[in-house]
């Protein structure tokens, strides 16, 4: 069985379940679920990370957020 490799997306990040607010964050996914959500720094270098990265610029990233009509701002 092939693993599949995780992904690291960064973006700024909302928790609504937690509410906060994690500003040039990252969401870590490993086999299809979320196994850490922290500050980008908190990841480490990067560059050894065995994980593929997304970087959403200036995207804004709501896991578990299911709302078709809100208005964030």
């Amino acid at each position: 069985i092939k693993m599949k490799k995780p992904v690291l997306h960064l973006a700024d990040i909302v928790l609504v379940n937690e509410y906060f607010y994690l500003n040039n964050a990252g969401i870590l996914v490993e086999e299809d679920k979320i196994t850490k959500v922290a500050n980008k720094e908190d990841f480490g270098d990067l560059s050894n990370l065995q994980a593929e990265i997304i970087e959403h610029k200036n995207s804004l990233i709501c896991p578990g957020f299911i709302n078709l009509h809100t208005h964030l701002l």
